[in-house]
């Protein structure tokens, strides 16, 4: 064969070289498998990495994906082999693994566990023009054309012109490969470069490995010794301390998954990494999941977890329960049907069945794993989580944790609005207990304590919702060109930039230290400043050659939600009316007098104690305007699915549900392109006071927390200059 494709600038030598490469020709091999010895072509191919004969190109974290955007080849995904060069001339040396066999810097290792990221040329690497696109493209790196490449597609020439239908060589690679690694396998790790890369920053990668190092039983470290023969390892920290960020991915893939998962776990919950409550971490660049169920690796405060995708939540949570309660075991169904005997069935499988269909996981979850000790160990250890760390947490807890571990979606209160009624109850409780006159000392400071919670909890809570007014109705979200999300950072940093010009009328200039009176007052100027712009709409028109190509484009059924550069203008005139009231309301509520001074009296003791019916007309006064927050939808609340139903002409009605039992349902078809909008299948932020003009559609936004990764993402995407389309130039 070598001799055949020779000639036209392939020498014999390169030929030899792409055959062995190619291995087979359809079902003909062209090599002699069995006769191979794999060492000295292991020891030459780790040569060849090592002094960069061979390249891979680094594809983790946002390197190559900025390069690509400060090059300006985010508008053509084709580089030539000089622009290729360019991009990588400065980047890591790339990391791979196919099987066992792991490529990067430190040559071609040998990992504990078998791992299918392969090496490539296409990588994910671009967003396009269009805002409506969530997709990462990929960019097709290229290299100057060599003998042996020639060579090789000479070979796939052939090979495709045997019209083969089937490659005995792969399927009994493929077969090998099944034996070391079950495809369906919920712990499946294939994507995890991506997402420690994406996740953690450089220094939490080095914690990792040194947490191998110290935490494998000298595996990992007769791994890394090995690795790099010359540099033994003493300190884990100063060691790691001297290796590059290819060098640490290349000897992280040396763990095993398992020893992976127990050392990312063990620095979360340690919180040598810390991730806020609420937040969960995925790949950004390769955001979806592998495996026959689709599996990512997320991480949040609860540790780290394979993912799969909702259609396969369901079966997990079985597979999971029937790994605790074996159906072939008697004495374990007889358990399980006791367990849920109020659900209909004969058998424990049978009831099983039923409270999946109708019960919340998270109860299903507390009721069979947690309530017996033999199945919550049991539980754990399915999951390969440790037994002992979390005994001493609570039924509640232990239930959340678990159904997180399996995929499940968490609620998350309204902490601050929550947190406000509660000292609210508490200090009510108190008043109402007291003398209503001639209270002593004692009496006194214990209405100031809890006063002392109440007053602060109101404000975070004022705080938050003016800043997310006045976000949500005057910055506009499409011009950043991704999907809505919502930062309390990011509606702090505009607030407070909004409001510089009312600043002389205010005591505070910055919300973060404002107190009552001028939170409220915030309340008044941004009321008065929205019932100002609906005369002026006209102002603020967006230009049509801004818009969306599934808009803008000849022809297009579709109609654009943010037609004015201040989303509150786009709201139906009800939703405006609604919002001005509601802030009209606060205002003017908490800056009656009753309220302000009793705050004032029960905060300093230099004022006059309140007497107990002006501290009851104040709570009653605060309570009211609590409730005209909540009502009013303007608080920032959580909204999780609940359902989606479709009925046989293909309308589609989707319910999501808050933590406080208010349901938002969507309605599809939509004549709307709402396509920068978050998924309706996600946890999301809905302003229901906020509908857009010509459908019953709310404003939603993800909810996304302030912390490093999301710093580190904070210009993610880096989109191109918006280009006209051919359509669009002929409808003018």
């Amino acid at each position: 064969m070598a001799n055949q494709i020779k000639g036209d600038g392939v020498d014999l030598r390169e030929a030899q070289l792409a055959v062995f490469i190619e291995v087979a020709l359809g079902d003909i091999l062209l090599v002699d498998v069995e006769a191979i010895d794999l060492v000295p072509i292991h020891d030459a191919v780790s040569s060849e990495i090592k002094r960069t004969k061979i390249r891979h190109p680094w594809i983790y974290g946002r390197s190559l994906y900025d390069a690509v955007a400060d090059s300006g080849l985010n508008e053509d995904p084709f580089p030539t082999p000089d622009e290729t060069e360019n991009l990588l001339k400065d980047a890591p040396h790339g990391v791979f693994q196919h099987g066992p066999y792991v490529t990067g810097p430190l040559g071609l290792l040998e990992s504990t566990a078998w791992r299918y990221i392969p090496a490539r040329t296409a990588a994910p690497a671009l967003h396009c023009e269009e805002p409506d696109c969530h997709s990462v493209h990929s960019v097709h790196l290229s290299s100057f054309r060599t003998g042996v490449a020639k060579a090789q597609d000479a070979i796939r020439d052939r090979n495709e012109k045997t019209r083969r239908s089937g490659n005995r060589l792969v399927e009994a690679v493929d077969r090998v490969e099944v034996r070391k690694q079950a495809p369906y396998r919920w712990n499946n790790m294939d994507t995890v470069p991506f997402f420690l890369a994406d996740c953690f920053s450089l220094e939490e990668r080095r914690m990792l490995l040194v947490r191998l190092l110290d935490e494998t039983s000298n595996r990992m470290r007769s791994a890394c010794v090995t690795a790099v023969p010359d540099d033994e390892v003493r300190s884990a920290k100063e060691w790691v301390e001297n290796r590059s960020e290819a060098e640490i991915m290349q000897l992280t893939l040396l763990a095993s998954d398992e020893e992976l998962h127990t050392a990312l776990n063990q620095l979360v919950w340690s919180s040598d990494i810390e991730i806020p409550d609420g937040e969960t971490r995925a790949a950004m660049i390769m955001a979806h999941g592998t495996g026959p169920f689709r599996m990512r690796v997320e991480a949040s405060n609860l540790g780290v977890r394979f993912h799969p995708p909702a259609v396969f939540l369901q079966l997990r949570l079985r597979d999971l329960i029937g790994g605790v309660f074996p159906p072939e075991n008697d004495e374990h169904d007889a358990r399980l049907s006791w367990l849920l005997r109020g659900h209909d069935g004969e058998t424990g499988r049978e009831r099983l069945t039923s409270a999946l269909a109708s019960e919340s996981p998270v109860r299903i979850v507390e009721k069979l794993l947690i309530s017996d000790e033999r199945a919550y160990r049991a539980s754990l250890e399915h999951l390969g989580l440790p037994s002992g760390r979390f005994d001493e947490k609570s039924d509640e807890f232990l239930a959340k944790l678990i159904a997180w571990h399996v995929g499940f979606s968490i609620d998350e209160q309204s902490i601050e609005l929550t947190s406000a009624r509660s000292m609210l109850h508490e200090l009510r409780t108190l008043v109402q207990a007291l003398p209503i006159d001639g209270l002593d000392r004692h009496q006194m400071n214990d209405v100031r304590g809890v006063a002392g919670k109440l007053f602060p909890a109101v404000e975070a809570a004022l705080k938050r919702v003016v800043r997310f007014v006045a976000w949500t109705a005057l910055r506009d979200h499409y011009a950043l060109g991704r999907t809505l999300e919502f930062t309390d950072s990011a509606a702090e940093a505009f607030f407070d930039d909004w409001i510089q010009p009312y600043s002389s009328n205010l005591e505070k200039s910055r919300t973060s230290e404002m107190a009552l009176a001028d939170l409220v007052s915030c309340f008044g100027i941004l009321s008065k400043h929205l019932r100002d712009l609906m005369r002026r709409g006209v102002e603020f028109e967006r230009s049509s050659s801004d818009m969306p190509r599934a808009v803008r484009d000849w022809g297009s059924p579709f109609s654009f939600p943010f037609r004015h550069t201040l989303p509150f203008l786009d709201f139906d005139s009800a939703s405006q009316l609604n919002i001005t009231d509601a802030l009209t309301k606060v205002a003017s509520g908490f800056h009656t007098e009753k309220v302000l001074n009793v705050r004032n009296a029960l905060l300093h003791d230099s004022e006059a104690f309140p007497g107990n019916e002006e501290i009851q007309k104040a709570l009653n006064e605060i309570d009211a305007r609590l409730g005209v927050l909540a009502a009013s939808g303007l608080y920032p609340a959580i909204f999780r699915f609940v359902n989606s139903d479709v009925d046989d002409v293909g309308r589609e009605r989707t319910k999501l549900r808050s933590p406080d039992g208010v349901e938002i349902s969507l309605q599809r078809p939509s004549q709307l392109d709402l396509s920068l909008f978050p998924t309706r299948s996600g946890d999301q932020i809905m302003v229901r006071s906020a509908r857009l003009r010509d459908a019953p559609e709310p404003m939603r936004f993800a909810h996304v927390h302030d912390s490093a990764f999301q710093g580190r993402w904070a210009n993610f995407p880096r989109r191109p200059k918006r280009r006209l389309s051919f359509n669009s130039e002929m409808s003018r």
